[in-house]
């Protein structure tokens, strides 16, 4: 038996050596945890970060084209700069999404 104010809780251990950073957290934290780990994790390695993608609509590359899938029943306009699709719509730059709607880009657009 663990008995002390830590128990279930997750921890963030933070090691700078040379020019480099490495970051272990151990458990799992809540998402508004998580997600602040990941903004510092990024910002520390300065790596600039894509377009705010909403949790229900999944992006994911294949081979040379990207998809953008919407997982919800209302149609979404995505901040992904298109001008050409292979399947799909884009109007003023940005991917519209039909309810539980498919783009598909070529690899390059996005």
């Amino acid at each position: 038996m663990t008995s002390n104010d830590f128990v279930d809780c997750p921890f963030l251990v933070e090691r700078k050596r040379g020019n480099g950073t490495a970051l272990y957290c151990g458990g799992f934290p809540e998402d508004e945890l998580l997600e602040k780990l990941l903004t510092y994790a990024l910002e520390t390695a300065a790596v600039k970060s894509g377009p705010a993608i909403p949790p229900w609509v999944e992006v994911l590359r294949r081979g040379d084209m990207t998809f953008i899938i919407n997982h919800r029943s209302e149609p979404v306009t995505v901040d992904i700069q298109a001008e050409k699709t292979l399947v799909g719509e884009c109007r003023d730059g940005k991917v519209c999404l039909a309810p539980y709607g498919v783009c598909i880009l070529p690899g390059s657009s996005c």
